[in-house]
């Protein structure tokens, strides 16, 4: 399936596709998470900050997304949860971002309450191109403020990561979350989403990131 890796602005993510990417924001973490942060339109202030948006398309419309900030300026873990630090020093690096606002569902499956990952397969495409943009703009770690549930199917994954400080979760909104550490790994980078797909993906990252 298509992925966009683009920002505002970009002749790839139309005003159509940027709208049809908030409508799916707003539906999984407004309607679906009840998340208090999420505006009913699916934005936040941290989409007025120039992100990159990598997004997956199905028949063109919108099944997943992730959005990508530099930790060098304002960003969700350092300054609007820093008690998830546990009082390690928020990162402030050009070389490490923040990713937010991950899920994965897809367009005709029924509607699943409190489930971000509810499709694996289009979740897995969207990290390996996260990694392909990080490999490309020299970004070598992300940050997350994620639920324990996302943080549970990048572990099945066999993502490199670690939770900061503490290690701790705490509830918003109902939810159980945590901040995590995630390494950038080169041979995912590498992986053409084209060849492979479902438990193949994760077959060839973990040939891949034993070379590593």
């Amino acid at each position: 399936m298509p992925i966009i890796t683009a920002k505002i602005g970009d002749p790839a993510l139309t005003p159509v596709l940027l709208a049809d990417m908030f409508s799916f924001r707003a539906r999984v973490f407004s309607q679906q998470l009840g998340w208090e942060r999420e505006s009913d339109q699916g934005r936040d202030n941290l989409d007025d900050l120039n992100p990159v948006y990598v997004i997956s398309l199905d028949h063109g419309r919108v099944n997943g997304c992730l959005r990508l900030l530099p930790t060098d300026g304002w960003y969700m873990l350092g300054d609007e949860f820093p008690e998830l630090l546990w009082g390690e020093q928020p990162p402030r690096s050009p070389v490490v971002w923040e990713v937010s606002r991950f899920a994965a569902q897809e367009i005709n499956a029924p509607c699943e309450s409190s489930v971000q990952i509810a499709s694996p397969d289009i979740a897995w495409e969207l990290i390996l191109s996260a990694m392909r943009f990080a490999l490309n703009a020299g970004v070598e770690t992300f940050v997350a403020v994620a639920s324990t549930d996302v943080e549970s199917y990048l572990k099945s994954v066999g993502l490199r990561m670690r939770r900061f400080g503490l290690g701790h979760q705490v509830m918003v909104s109902g939810c159980a979350i945590t901040a995590l550490k995630i390494n950038v790994t080169a041979s995912l980078a590498r992986i053409d989403l084209g060849t492979l797909s479902g438990n193949q993906h994760h077959a060839a990252a973990t040939q891949q990131r034993s070379g590593d």
